[in-house]
């Protein structure tokens, strides 16, 4: 029977990828279309190099790229066709420990979370370690139920692939401990051994980001605040208590007092699989080993989150409550993440590249400055080595902007001082206009700039948002008498 749930989570995904699959590319995107961008040889050394990953992701990608060309819809394509089959297979393990009914529930609350939502339309590995995260679950499941080994070498290599995806959804894994016992010990050893194997070519590469892990860390330790709202997401909050209203209201219509799942059995691995990957991320950067309690990294999660809010509202008596309850999850979702989670299309590199583009046009002795976007950016000697140059300049690698560009790093430390001094206050004093591009972090130039070009005559004239990039513009004021042509 088709359910209104599964059709209110096609819904969803449809506006997602409708809404901003063709935006502008984000940072992080522009340096996976740097990645791709030329061969395949070239995209598997840059991704072992750059993005701290395997190539796994990246040279599917590169393949969707050969056949549909490079741009926005096909760099995220892919992770929608993985999100959606991520869908068919959490319905599927959902019912392992629901009903058909509290399985699209998982399916439709999955596709209501703002993380999930963001992943959806990501050029990047998260759809596909998702996808082959669910994949590891549903076969172990599986494996568990019928002993059969092809289940377990279906799980294998499905963990094996989480892993080659990305390292921080590999950690949803770590729940599935929960099963050893009924596993035992001769399957847990075989299936330990093949995928030791498996994931043993990537030592080399997580050797290599642990040594610029501080490259990588770019968070702040947790606090206890941040860590009860990711653990309890306010959304789900709200999902609760309007399901709890929602069950009072419908108490005595049409009531049932059937219950669709064996609390004991399905409890336990879903309150695990929705808090173990923030608790070991927690314990990672109290300790600094690794700064990265970021949603994005957190990804893992929300399978568990799905299912185990499903869990609750399935449980609920009324069935008339439990539909109102997912309607009233559909019509909210959208409102509330456009308020409070960010959003594709919040980076408008595309924008203020054609700005730039236009500005020259206009006056032909601009200089352009660009500020990195990169936080790698901020060590010694990146900015000069060619090497680097367009992976910390990948938002202009995507969209180029006119003439040499002069860089400057992230943040305004010694050595963008020093760059100030020599290469940009020249320049502005030849041109007379400048021109200047940078993550919303790097408006820590604005004011720097000002007082550093005043000597040369520029002032600030004009400041453009293009969402969380900015574009700062430094030219000699006109006078009345040159405004009128005297």
């Amino acid at each position: 029977m088709k359910r209104i749930e599964l059709w209110l989570a096609g819904i969803l995904l449809a506006a997602t990828v409708y809404l901003g699959i063709a935006t502008s590319l984000a940072l992080d995107e522009t340096g996976t279309l740097w990645i791709v961008k030329d061969g395949f040889g070239d995209a598997c050394s840059r991704a072992m190099w750059w993005s701290a990953t395997s190539p796994l992701y990246y040279g599917v990608l590169w393949v969707f790229v050969q056949i549909l060309g490079l741009g926005e819809i096909t760099l995220r394509a892919p992770s929608v066709f993985f999100s959606a089959g991520t869908a068919v297979v959490l319905y599927h393990l959902a019912r392992r420990w629901l009903d058909a009914e509290g399985a699209a529930l998982s399916v439709l609350f999955f596709f209501c979370l703002p993380p999930v939502q963001y992943s959806v339309i990501d050029a990047r590995p998260y759809a596909l370690g998702l996808l082959l995260l669910t994949c590891a679950w549903l076969s172990l499941m599986r494996w568990l139920e019928n002993d059969r080994w092809g289940d377990g070498l279906l799980f294998v290599l499905s963990a094996a692939g989480v892993v080659w995806a990305h390292y921080t959804v590999a950690i949803g894994l770590a729940p599935l401990a929960w099963y050893v016992p009924r596993l035992g010990w001769r399957r847990t050893a075989a299936a330990a051994l093949v995928l030791i194997l498996l994931v043993a070519p990537l030592a080399l590469q997580v050797m290599e980001t642990m040594d610029r892990r501080n490259e990588l860390s770019w968070s702040s330790p947790p606090g206890v605040f941040e860590t009860v709202f990711t653990l309890v997401p306010g959304h789900v909050v709200a999902l609760l208590v309007m399901g709890a209203v929602l069950a009072t209201v419908f108490a005595k219509k049409g009531a049932d007092d059937f219950s669709p799942y064996d609390s004991s059995s399905s409890l336990a691995p879903l309150l695990l699989s929705a808090a173990a990957p923030v608790v070991l991320l927690y314990i990672a950067s109290k300790a600094d080993v690794i700064q990265l309690f970021e949603p994005r990294y957190l990804l893992s999660k929300q399978i568990g989150a799905a299912v185990l809010a499903a869990w609750l509202i399935r449980g609920l008596a009324s069935q008339k409550a439990r539909r109102a309850t997912a309607i009233g999850a559909f019509a909210l979702v959208i409102p509330w993440n456009a308020a409070f989670t960010p959003r594709h299309g919040n980076e408008k590199w595309r924008e203020s590249s054609e700005w730039v583009v236009e500005e020259v046009a206009r006056h032909k002795d601009t200089r352009v400055v660009l500020v990195s976007a990169f936080i790698e950016s901020m060590q010694d000697g990146h900015l000069n080595n060619p090497a680097y140059r367009d992976i910390l300049l990948a938002p202009q690698t995507a969209y180029p902007v006119p003439g040499s560009p002069l860089l400057l790093p992230w943040w305004p430390n010694d050595e963008a001082k020093r760059r100030l001094k020599e290469e940009v206050e020249p320049a502005a004093r030849d041109s007379g206009r400048l021109l200047v591009v940078c993550p919303s972090m790097g408006i820590q130039y604005k004011d720097l700039m000002a007082r550093s070009l005043s000597d040369a005559g520029l002032a600030l004239t004009e400041e453009k948002r293009f969402g969380h990039v900015v574009g700062l513009v430094y030219e000699r004021p006109v006078t009345l008498g040159q405004r009128n042509g005297g």
